[in-house]
């Protein structure tokens, strides 16, 4: 540093040394400590409530995709609103109706009923 430069710090530390001691110097750089050391527990509570938050949703998102793990059996012999019939039974039970059939492009058959 210059002479000069060294002058004005040590005029400014002779001034303010006190200041920061006890002074209202002091207790503005105590209440900014306490707020940085506020803010960086926060930051460490939101960090680990994110992660809880992460693992949880991890293990229900993976709990999702299992199933319920019960026997094939069981899931054959649930209840349906709904019955699979072949299309020749389907045919027979609307054998008295308009019906259209219609063949898709990828073979499947397509039925549509006329009137009702």
């Amino acid at each position: 540093m210059t002479d000069r430069a060294e002058q004005r710090q040590a005029l400014l530390t002779s001034i303010l040394d006190e200041d920061w001691a006890q002074g209202r110097a002091s207790g503005f750089a105590r209440r900014a400590a306490r707020y940085a050391r506020r803010r960086q527990r926060a930051r460490a509570a939101l960090a680990g409530a994110t992660l809880v938050a992460l693992v949880a949703a991890s293990f229900f998102v993976s709990r999702e995709g299992r199933g319920t793990g019960g026997s094939s059996a069981t899931r054959e012999n649930a209840p349906r609103g709904y019955e699979i019939i072949s299309d020749d039974q389907l045919l027979a039970e609307l054998h008295d109706r308009p019906l259209l059939v219609v063949q898709s492009e990828n073979g499947a058959r397509e039925f549509v009923l006329l009137q009702e």
